[in-house]
């Protein structure tokens, strides 16, 4: 659970950069991936599922997201 938050923090600080910066959503995609699905933990699995869909759909891929 501690690699979520973790990533879920520097997510955040890839798709919402400061005033002057460029996002990063490709990287911030890489880091929702790379997020384990097992063991299933409820806080996690939303976290990894919240992540990709909103980087999908940032990217343009309404499917995916």
């Amino acid at each position: 659970m501690d690699h979520a938050r973790l990533v879920g923090q520097r997510a955040y600080h890839l798709t919402r950069p400061a005033h002057g910066e460029a996002e990063d959503l490709r990287g911030a995609l890489t880091l929702f991936e790379s997020i384990p699905d097992e063991p299933f933990l409820p806080f996690v699995a939303f976290r990894k599922c919240n992540g990709l869909a909103y980087c999908h759909w940032k990217l343009g891929d309404a499917d995916a997201g």
